[in-house]
């Protein structure tokens, strides 16, 4: 089936779906695909906004809309009870809930052209990006680091670096980190010693060699039906396919423009399919993968940082021979550095007047401050967006070992494309790979999906 047919059937359900909520740190594109640049450093903060009085903010009235989740809602209504009681500016906020990311984005972009939009909204960042391109998203970078409403140089180190880098572009700041996560890789660190390995693989060859190890073990029984368990059950989501090719040194987005026919691309596809292959790697049909993993049917499987809980709950009610096996998670590995791709919401504040932005900015400070980060992160088990969160968040650490280990990955995050059209490219990424396994093509005709993604793309950036 053609890619493009292929991506039009799937794109209206995806883009309504409740997406992972986390978040992709985004840098700006640069000459090397997949590169990311690096974070400005701080510097010492002074006025860079207008004066506006402090009195003139009494009695202000902002709406957020946002599409959280439940308990995650809850917890925001909870926040803006507690800020509207509590700040000495008079500011009153209220939140209203739209059913997804979706939705919201259309909701919002119909709102800015009626003029009718809502104060800020926490967005994924390819929806800030489109906005901002037709001038309806305010520039945070003033608020960030005036020396009245934003951050000292030790406050502003203390956002990590590839949070804020989703939403820079050039010298501008075009949202916050609302909420950041990741999809990682879960290993079965138990039956990896039994294999004989000390630990989880830091390359793709010792990927290979783990995920064919067992794959091997099943070979040893009667029962054929099960000889094709063992490896790593095949996750074919963008952002793993993306973090795949990150760890393989290649990247899809460059100057402006994407391109999926790259050597390292097709390199990270083919290892892929070439796993698949030798029945080192496997397709499930089940809805997830939660007891196939804990009930040693995969040393490797693939899941989003807030999926930590149900895979917990799943070894808890596994079978007494697997139940008490330790695992913990990891990033991609390949012929480069290892990789995940961060991805999430940022709060965007839309343009208005002087008053309402500073309103909506001073929200926002304070959503971010510690203490909130401590709660979100006790009812999302997302990542802290405050490094200093970590210190209220030390006994959540000892009881969350496999949230620890991610908190310990971010080294390794990367960015998502900077650019509005990820919002429909990561389904060609997604539906080009997705394809490879499900029509199950042999590994030379990779080159010529990789060609069709890239006529797709063309022709989804002309319209």
């Amino acid at each position: 089936m053609p890619l493009l047919l292929v991506l039009s059937l799937s794109l209206g359900a995806c883009e309504r779906s409740s997406l992972p909520f986390g978040s992709a740190p985004t840098a700006e594109a640069s000459a090397t695909p997949g590169q990311v640049d690096p974070t400005p450093s701080p510097v010492p903060t002074e006025r860079l906004l207008p004066e506006v009085p402090l009195e003139s903010l009494d009695g202000l009235q902002l709406s957020l809309w946002h599409a959280f989740p439940s308990p995650l809602a809850e917890l925001l209504n909870a926040h803006v009870a507690q800020f509207n009681g509590d700040n000495p500016w008079g500011i009153t906020v209220r939140a209203e809930k739209q059913a997804d990311y979706g939705t919201l984005f259309e909701a919002t972009s119909a709102a800015l052209s009626a003029e009718t939009a809502p104060s800020l909204v926490a967005a994924l960042p390819e929806h800030i990006r489109a906005w901002e391109a037709d001038g309806g998203v305010t520039d945070l970078a003033p608020y960030f680091g005036d020396s009245a409403y934003g951050y000292a140089p030790e406050d502003q180190a203390d956002f990590p670096a590839p949070f804020l880098a989703q939403d820079r572009l050039g010298e501008q700041l075009l949202g916050m980190p609302a909420q950041r996560s990741a999809r990682l890789l879960f290993y079965n660190e138990t039956w990896g010693r039994l294999l004989d390995f000390s630990g989880p693989p830091l390359s793709a060859a010792d990927f290979t060699r783990q995920a064919c190890a067992a794959n091997s073990s099943f070979h040893r029984d009667s029962d054929q039906a099960n000889d094709g368990y063992g490896g790593w059950i095949v996750d074919t989501d963008y952002q793993s396919v993306l973090a795949w090719i990150y760890a393989q040194g290649g990247g899809v987005y460059a100057d402006d423009a994407y391109t999926f026919e790259t050597d390292q691309n097709q390199a990270a596809l083919e290892y892929l399919k070439k796993l698949y292959d030798s029945n080192c790697a496997w397709l499930s049909a089940e809805p997830s993968t939660y007891d196939q993993f804990a009930g040693r049917r995969a040393l490797l499987t693939t899941g989003d940082l807030s999926e930590l809980e149900a895979q917990t709950e799943a070894f808890a009610r596994a079978s007494a021979d697997t139940a008490g096996d330790r695992w913990t998670v990891m990033a991609f590995p390949g012929e480069g550095d290892p990789s995940i791709v961060a991805y999430g919401p940022s709060y965007a504040v839309l343009k208005s007047t002087p008053e309402q932005e500073l309103a909506a900015w001073l929200f926002i400070r304070w959503l971010l401050e510690p203490e909130r980060q401590e709660q979100w992160v006790r009812v999302s088990g997302l990542f802290p967006l405050r490094t200093s969160a970590l210190t209220l968040l030390s006994d959540y650490s000892s009881a969350h070992p496999q949230w620890a280990a991610a908190v310990g990955l971010l080294d390794e995050a990367r960015p998502a494309p900077p650019a509005a059209s990820w919002r429909t490219m990561k389904y060609v990424l997604g539906d080009g790979a997705n394809y490879i396994f499900r029509a199950d093509l042999p590994v030379s005709e990779i080159p010529a999906v990789l060609k069709e993604m890239d006529s797709t793309a063309e022709d989804l950036a002309g319209k």
